[in-house]
């Protein structure tokens, strides 16, 4: 009898814990999920949770969409994974990893987001960006919309960047990569009602606030980790925006050992 009521409360756990948080657009070639050690087939209408990484072939591709709007599309022979998501347009609501390949993303209204690479950690705040990862010491940034922040440094639209261990570089972004076609299609899905969408994630004011203890409430998913958040808004004229500038900036060396640590690398909004 304990062992069918400890049956029924770990299942019912499992139920409550993995929300769906994004939903899957449409797919091309073979793009499947891996999460705890299980892998599934993705396709259009498949939901997504916090832990799900997603892994795309040689020649396929995924257009998810996030809750409150969000959307990615990943590039091929790429590996995208969701850390966790929350639904309060006062948090950080998207948390993800880039380890390989490429992926498009448009956010909405205020929406503030992180995503970790091998070589470096973005703050993303309403934004239309690109970022394409090499190998574990090379990422392309390009932001064609909004602000990103890499270390101290915010680059605002027309940005084009190469980040490695030893600083920060202007760089054209990889010409393999249409950035034209993409940026259309993600307007194009924009504007679609294709997938799911919910809260815009508008902030509603000038400047969004997050509370010092970083995530808060039931509704968060995944947020068990609090990064320190401070205040957000887009900068003002005391803080310099990086654009296409000649300018090599510095950050530290990661090191060759696993570069993505659930406490290292992590950034904070100003």
């Amino acid at each position: 009898m304990k062992k069918l009521v400890l049956f029924c409360f770990i299942f019912a756990a499992t139920n409550i814990f993995a929300q769906k948080v994004a939903t899957v657009l449409s797919t091309s070639n073979r793009v499947v999920a891996s999460h705890n050690g299980t892998t599934r087939t993705l396709s259009r209408g498949s939901s997504l949770e916090p832990g799900d990484a997603i892994q795309t072939s040689e020649g396929a591709q995924a257009n998810i969409k996030y809750l409150n709007g969000t959307l990615v599309n990943i590039g091929p022979k790429s590996n995208y994974k969701i850390l966790a998501y929350s639904p309060n347009p006062k948090d950080v609501q998207i948390k993800a990893e880039l380890s390989t390949g490429v992926i498009f993303s448009k956010t909405t209204g205020k929406t503030k987001e992180t995503l970790k690479t091998p070589v470096t950690a973005l703050a993303i705040l309403g934004t239309k960006y690109a970022v394409d990862v090499k190998s574990r010491r090379q990422t392309y940034v390009n932001v064609s919309e909004g602000h990103v922040k890499v270390g101290d440094a915010i680059f605002g639209p027309g940005s084009s960047i190469l980040v490695t261990p030893q600083g920060i570089t202007n760089a054209q972004f990889p010409p393999d990569v249409n950035l034209t076609d993409e940026n259309n299609s993600l307007d194009s899905e924009d504007s679609g009602d294709s997938g799911e969408a919910g809260d815009s994630g508008e902030a509603g004011e000038e400047t969004a606030e997050v509370e010092a203890g970083g995530i808060e409430g039931e509704d968060a998913v995944g947020m068990e980790e609090n990064v320190g958040l401070e205040d957000v808004s887009p900068p003002s004229g005391g803080e310099e925006i990086v654009g296409l500038l000649d300018t090599t900036l510095v950050v530290p060396e990661i090191g060759d050992e696993e570069l993505q640590t659930e406490h290292g690398n992590e950034i904070v909004f100003h």
